[in-house]
């Protein structure tokens, strides 16, 4: 199940009761948003939450845990991150095929895991948090100023993304402050997105747009490197660059709207290093 899918059976009230929850992908910050929403809507949950460290975990304790019994009668929450380690994945897939024969009546299993666990099982729900498009980055805006009880229109939320990049932690946090500086009033409006956050080389950026759209590789890998040296985030350029992708429509303009995700994704996955990987986005979409 994608995330934006969990969340709309939340809003409605129709996602089942499951014994395990796994939240899979590279973005850290759906996990822990669509956990603190799973804590918030289960019921008969108590306050005692245990959570497992990947180099304290061992799965005898985890299932000590699982089927201990609670002093009340409330189920408790045992959360825990599986490291990158292809034996114990499996070791965990194992040990969950013969526990969901015989669940724990007093607990509730979270796993998050960068890859999806290989299982299936009518009381195991997965939810998918990979990263979001640039397409759907604007969305998620909309809906979380919703959430916080005001309203942002779909072209000002992509304003809004175009400066913070794709970054959700970054995102969060710039609504947050948009709707502690608003105030009572419901609309977040442009000048609000514009006092909040950093435009002060707008312009600058704008010079390597330009080169990109103009096809100097040289010149635009140029113009990054001292970007990134002045301190520009890699988020802000990311952003730009698919704000720049996506309003002039072309079927490269596509392509390199694809290649920049893959980017965002190698980046958020620590396979490339930040400049790197910009540097060889920005080599491929000047390309001929």
């Amino acid at each position: 199940m994608r995330y934006q899918e969990f969340i709309a059976n939340i809003r409605k009230k129709t996602l089942p009761n499951y014994s395990v929850y796994t939240f899979s992908g590279v973005e850290w910050f759906l996990k822990e948003k669509g956990i603190e929403l799973l804590k918030s809507i289960l019921p008969d949950i108590s306050n005692e939450i245990i959570t497992f460290k990947p180099d304290t975990f061992s799965t005898a304790n985890l299932m000590n845990e699982l089927y201990a019994m609670p002093f009340f009668k409330q189920k408790r929450l045992i959360v825990f991150a599986l490291p990158e380690d292809k034996e114990l994945q499996k070791e965990i897939e194992k040990l969950l095929t013969d526990y969901l024969k015989n669940p724990s009546e007093y607990a509730i299993l979270i796993i998050k895991t960068d890859k999806a666990l290989n299982l299936s099982h009518k009381l195991l729900l997965n939810i998918e948090c990979e990263p979001l498009t640039y397409s759907e980055s604007p969305q998620w805006v909309v809906s979380q100023v919703k959430a916080n009880g005001k309203s942002i229109t779909p072209s000002l939320a992509r304003l809004l993304v175009q400066y913070t990049g794709n970054d959700l932690n970054r995102i969060d946090e710039v609504i947050q402050k948009l709707v502690l500086f608003v105030g009572k009033r419901e609309t977040i409006e442009e000048q609000d997105v514009r006092s909040l956050v950093d435009v002060r080389n707008e312009g600058e950026i704008n010079n390597l747009v330009n080169y990109i759209r103009d096809g100097k590789t040289s010149a635009a890998l140029e113009e990054l490197e001292r970007l990134l040296g002045m301190g520009e985030s890699v988020e802000k350029i990311i952003g730009f660059l698919g704000w720049y992708f996506r309003t002039n429509p072309s079927k490269k303009q596509a392509d390199n709207l694809s290649k920049l995700l893959q980017a965002d994704i190698a980046i958020k996955t620590s396979l490339l290093p930040e400049d790197l990987a910009l540097k060889m986005l920005i080599v491929q979409v000047t390309s001929r």
